[in-house]
């Protein structure tokens, strides 16, 4: 929770990232079919969470797709504004 109420202290607004992360898992489920159509098949419940998984091939993979975001925003206006590279401890 501490993390939380840092990350709302440096601007971060979770009801608009999870409306944001709400929409985007609607627009790639709309691309289901496309795995279908190439013989595959996804793991719904996976959707949404760290690691989409799928069958394909008789394989079955995860995608994860990791992006820094707020964090290196934050990162470099922190550094731009006290000249630091990171917080003191």
């Amino acid at each position: 929770m501490a993390r939380q109420d840092e990350y709302r202290r440096s601007g971060v607004d979770y009801g608009v990232l999870d409306e944001v992360k709400r929409e985007a898992i609607a627009l790639a489920a709309a691309t289901a079919p496309l795995l279908g159509a190439a013989g595959g098949r996804e793991f719904v419940q996976s959707r949404g969470s760290s690691a989409y998984v799928f069958e394909l091939n008789d394989a079955i993979l995860a995608m994860v797709v990791e992006g820094l975001g707020t964090k290196s925003i934050i990162a470099s206006e922190y550094l731009q504004v006290t000249g630091a590279a990171k917080p003191p401890a």
